[in-house]
């Protein structure tokens, strides 16, 4: 979750972002929340891996399609502890991304 709230701190999370939760009008599903319930998977823009002997301790992240939502600023090195990460749609934002390392480069990025 760390790498999630560090995306969420350095790209303009609740300033500039167009969407911040799944249901605006009823902030649910909000980045940044550390609501015990509700799972980062349930947060807008993040797909999980299902629960493992439905353990919900353990899904992952395994996409995240924040794109065109504004976000600002170099995407922070954090992303990379993201290791079951598979598709990060970026597109219509304002960031800089640098050369993904190897095992990013495996990971759909628009």
């Amino acid at each position: 979750m760390e790498a999630l709230l560090d995306l969420y701190a350095k790209t303009g999370g609740g300033v500039t972002w167009v969407r911040n939760c799944v249901h605006e009008s009823e902030q649910e599903g909000c980045w940044g929340s550390l609501s015990t319930n509700t799972s980062f998977c349930e947060w807008y823009g993040i797909t999980c891996s299902p629960p493992i002997n439905d353990d919900p301790s353990t899904r992952v992240v395994t996409g995240l399609d924040l794109a065109n939502n504004e976000l600002l600023g170099i995407l922070p090195s954090t992303i990379l502890s993201l290791h079951n990460l598979t598709s990060l749609q970026l597109q219509g934002n304002a960031l800089q991304v640098t050369t993904p390392p190897p095992h990013l480069r495996r990971v759909k990025i628009n």
